[in-house]
């Protein structure tokens, strides 16, 4: 029950995040962010992407050449 209850709220907080536009800076962050903050905001948009819509709202604003970019200058660091 109570993993339910947990599903049920971090649904909840996603909607809340991508209703409150958060989207584009956690994009904007792997774009410009250190590589700490680039590795947080994967995170959260790895937990905002189980929701279709959202993942389909990522790809809409830029996710995608974001995260290119990112493993590109990791490449090079690496």
């Amino acid at each position: 029950m109570l993993m339910i209850l947990v599903g049920i709220g971090m649904f909840f907080v996603r909607e809340k995040i991508v209703a409150a536009g958060g989207i584009p800076p956690l994009i904007e962050v792997l774009a410009s962010g250190t590589p700490s903050q680039a590795k947080k905001a994967v995170d959260v948009l790895e937990n905002l992407a189980m929701e279709e819509k959202n993942a389909e709202a990522m790809v809409i604003a830029g996710v995608e050449s974001a995260l290119i970019n990112l493993f590109d200058i990791n490449l090079m660091e690496g």
